[in-house]
């Protein structure tokens, strides 16, 4: 009993990166990723306790690969992610994102309509299936004031609607004669 009670008292050797992962599993539930990363640069032990794969591959699937596995368009091509590294995937992706919102942004401020039409396809050129989990996000978050203007949820409306034409229109119009022969070769049977 004293031993125990020894651990809490002031002075003692136990600190807070001494909990047990499966507690720090716990915790990470409720915090954010900020305050993860955060807890990251204390020490080299909750470093590794908290880039562990248990806590960021669920965020990694809650924020996209669940929704791109839901999207009929991203077919299997999205990136193939090694196992041990979610910490890394989860950084890479939100750096590409924050990209992407700057571009968006970008739009909302620009009046030359040539510059505008550069920025815009240049967002297009983006991997449609991250494009278009980001932009339902963007869409579905709406109208924060000062935060998030309302073109910038138009545009990406905008840009959606272009991803999802820019991979629905092939299925229906063929773009080359070999596409075009075949179809109507199905149609003559």
């Amino acid at each position: 009993m004293t031993k125990r009670r020894n651990l809490f008292m002031v002075g003692s050797s136990f600190t807070i990166d001494h909990l047990p992962p499966e507690i720090w599993l716990c915790i990470s539930k409720l915090l954010g990723t900020s305050d993860l990363h955060n807890l990251c640069l204390i020490n080299r032990r909750l470093y590794l306790t908290i880039t562990s794969d248990e806590i960021w591959k669920r965020r990694c699937y809650d924020r996209w690969i669940n929704r791109e596995n839901l999207d009929i368009l991203t077919g299997n091509d999205y990136d193939s992610i090694p196992v041990s590294q979610w910490y890394s995937y989860y950084l890479r992706r939100a750096k590409w994102e924050n990209k992407i919102f700057c571009l968006l942004w970008g739009l909302t401020e620009e009046t030359n309509p040539q510059h505008f039409r550069e920025k815009y396809l240049h967002i297009l050129q983006f991997r449609h299936y991250k494009l278009a989990t980001f932009l339902h996000r963007i869409i579905k978050q709406g109208y924060i004031p000062d935060k998030r203007p309302l073109d910038l949820i138009t545009y990406a409306n905008y840009l959606l609607k272009n991803v999802r034409h820019k991979y629905v229109f092939p299925l229906f119009y063929p773009t080359n004669a070999a596409e075009l022969k075949n179809l109507n070769n199905m149609a003559s049977r």
